[in-house]
């Protein structure tokens, strides 16, 4: 039975399209049996005869090809559709390692992303000025996770409605780490904040933030 060949991926050595060469039509579980394992460093994906009838059969999608660091497509990957790749060292430090090849490899479907309810922009200086800061989600521990010197720093506060933004949702700024409410705490919904030290008297004292 005849192999269905929806691209056709030739290897190059060099960057730039040049030097030795391999044509690859079908899945090849390793490279060294053609002697060019760990030697790719551009690609040309060109559709094949069996292109349009690929296409014909997977309405809205795109043959793709992968590209593996390990033999029998293990390690990291590289998933490329058709074009022209003339050095895929600076374009995905993927040069120099490919070991094995796979058509239309099955894709790990993502997680998906956690809501974007509200945006919240923290400034140090009064009026939006200084250093700044964008949170879209929870934040136990401003200093561990974004460094010190945003830590008890905040003095005004842009919070912005996302894309999942609900009717109620607001920002819970915290005195202390981990939301612990003993040093205080303030809400903020949606709206401008310029300074929150003259109209709250919580500046300089924001160490962990929630969105709720």
């Amino acid at each position: 039975m005849a192999i269905q060949i929806p691209l056709v991926v030739i290897l190059y050595e060099k960057q730039s399209l040049t030097g030795r060469k391999r044509i690859v039509v079908e899945n090849s579980s390793d490279l060294s049996l053609t002697l060019f394992s760990d030697q790719t460093s551009s690609i040309i994906v060109r559709p094949g005869p069996d292109y349009n009838a690929w296409k014909i059969a997977h309405p809205g999608k795109e043959p793709t090809v992968g590209f593996y660091e390990q033999i029998n497509y293990g390690g990291a990957a590289l998933i490329l559709t058709e074009g022209v790749y003339p050095n895929i060292h600076n374009l995905y430090n993927f040069g120099d390692i490919i070991s094995s090849v796979s058509f239309n490899p099955p894709l790990v479907p993502a997680s998906p992303a956690a809501p974007v309810r509200l945006m919240v922009e923290l400034f140090r200086d009064p009026g939006y000025f200084g250093n700044q800061l964008l949170l879209t989600e929870n934040c136990p521990d401003i200093s561990s996770i974004f460094g010190i010197e945003f830590n008890d720093t905040v003095t005004s506060v842009r919070v912005i409605p996302g894309p999942n933004y609900a009717q109620g949702n607001t920002v819970r700024l915290f005195n202390r780490i981990n939301f612990d409410p003993a040093g205080g705490w303030i809400d903020l919904p949606p709206g401008n904040y310029p300074n929150i030290g003259a109209s709250n008297g919580f500046n300089d004292v924001v160490s962990s933030v929630k969105i709720q």
